[in-house]
């Protein structure tokens, strides 16, 4: 077999934490649990900084930006940290901690997270994304360099469907759209189902 995600592995081990924590507290009695109090803490420590450190790989991850952007990353970082440090978000974070160590499940907490995730795209990253997107010259259609690039064919923004659509007509692709204006009226409606972007059928991706 070959080299497992390591990705993947690290959330396998702190799954492995969250069942050994199971474990502990169904099989202890009330005074052993007295008794090993300060290693229950710890070890619950080690899985929400686990969790945390997961659930931000997966935000900044999955943020593509073109080549040589270096500034545009810090600006992004910035806005994300400052979003993070605001009263609404820790208190969403609290909740989805409570609901992993509730339901002893590391997907259910980053299932709880997706609104946190979606602030990010959207407040964060979404002002850089907009920047990247263009008119072409001869019809008008936006398209963004960013998609161009990574697919190697042009995407462009279809208002009727409200998704991107490559030029050739094979494929469709989920992205945040093209402009502010619309970012905004997304992040609306997103908002009004826990954050998911809505999927597409027949897209890449």
């Amino acid at each position: 077999m070959g080299n497992e995600n390591p990705k993947c592995q690290q959330m396998q081990e702190i799954q492995g934490k969250i069942d050994l924590l199971r474990r502990n507290l169904e099989q202890m009695t009330p005074e052993q649990c007295t008794f090993y109090k300060k290693n229950l803490q710890a070890l619950k420590v080690q899985i929400v900084n686990g969790a945390v450190g997961i659930l931000r790989e997966i935000v900044f991850g999955g943020l593509w930006m073109l080549e040589n952007d270096i500034n545009e990353e810090a600006q992004i970082v910035a806005r994300a940290e400052k979003l993070m440090g605001t009263d609404l978000w820790k208190k969403q974070m609290r909740n989805a901690i409570r609901i992993m160590f509730r339901e002893y499940s590391l997907q259910k907490f980053l299932e709880a997270s997706i609104p946190l995730r979606t602030e990010i795209w959207f407040k964060a990253y979404g002002p850089y994304w907009v920047t990247k997107t263009v008119a072409d010259p001869e019809t008008g259609k936006m398209e963004n360099g960013i998609l161009n690039k990574i697919w190697g064919k042009r995407f462009f923004w279809s208002s009727e469907h409200g998704q991107w659509e490559s030029a050739d007509g094979q494929a469709v692709t989920i992205a945040l759209p093209p402009t502010m204006e619309l970012l905004k009226q997304l992040y609306e409606e997103v908002s009004l189902h826990g954050g998911k972007l809505k999927k597409q059928n027949g897209g890449q991706r």
